[in-house]
């Protein structure tokens, strides 16, 4: 009898033990203010189906599922702009946490490093199912109306048992995607743009503007017979790097708010002789 009291005590004290751990946890998942980092590992366009998909990885993301929306909202939703959205109508944006082999330099078809796997060590997204944080989608009909939606993956705690949790899928329609669109500005803040340290590297200034950077780019990267990309850039990446502070400074001039474009004015004196004929 003493034994069984003994048992249930230490069962009892166990118990309570993992209870605290795990508060703790809970408490540093959702007061830890992360800053992620966003790194795009592939880039598909078609202008035949007005289909634009992007896949990236994110570091130092939270596992809060809440906080994990907001980061890649804020992403999708200052990443592209209206004009883009009309240009591409249906937008999707996958997210996956960085993690020991789905790194920023994943390349599906190339080998893992360090390995990965003594079977097949050949990259593979279908590797990576428990890694993904969440899709973005939007699509919108000829009318201006459309649906929005995103899905949010199980994250378990810290990444384990997550047999425990669930997805979450939520779909949004809308009238208007001008409409919509202004109301995401609204509610994320991402309207103005007057930091040029926020908004001067070479692939911000390639997303803000359109997505002919990233076509421009992924047309021009030599290939293989095969098909298969040689280097991660093209040719007209140079172009763009070399074109990149200056028109990044124009680009937030012109999209400041209450900002009032200056007028530029040339004068030139032609001589014009023998043109017109006389008779």
């Amino acid at each position: 009898m003493k034994m069984f009291i003994e048992k249930q005590k230490m069962c009892r004290l166990f118990f309570l033990l993992f209870i605290i751990i795990g508060l703790i946890g809970l408490l540093i998942t959702f007061l830890n203010k992360h800053s992620p980092q966003f790194y795009m590992v592939d880039y598909m366009a078609d202008k035949k189906d007005s289909t634009a998909i992007r896949i990236l990885i994110v570091d130092e993301i939270s596992y809060n599922k809440q906080q994990i929306l907001n980061s890649a909202e804020h992403y999708f939703w200052t990443q592209i702009n209206l004009d883009t959205l009309l240009l591409f109508p249906n937008y999707h944006m996958s997210f996956y946490r960085e993690t020991k082999y789905l790194t920023r330099n994943f390349k599906e078809g190339n080998e893992y490093k360090p390995l990965f796997s003594h079977w097949d060590n050949t990259m593979d997204w279908r590797n990576h199912n428990d890694d993904r944080l969440c899709d973005i989608s939007i699509s919108i009909r000829p009318d201006g109306s459309g649906l929005y939606w995103y899905k949010i993956y199980k994250q378990g705690f810290f990444g384990f048992f997550t047999f425990c949790d669930k997805n979450i899928y939520i779909m949004i329609s809308f009238d208007n995607i001008k409409e919509f669109y202004h109301k995401k500005e609204t509610s994320l803040s991402f309207g103005e743009i007057d930091d040029i340290e926020n908004f001067g590297s070479m692939e911000n200034v390639r997303d803000k503007t359109a997505p002919w950077g990233e076509i421009l780019s992924y047309l021009t990267r030599p290939k293989d017979e095969r098909g298969y990309d040689l280097s991660e850039t093209g040719a007209s990446d140079i172009f763009f790097q070399e074109a990149a502070e200056g028109f990044c400074s124009w680009f937030i001039l012109q999209h400041m708010r209450g900002y009032k474009p200056f007028v530029t004015m040339m004068s030139k004196e032609i001589e014009i002789n023998d043109i017109l004929g006389t008779e």
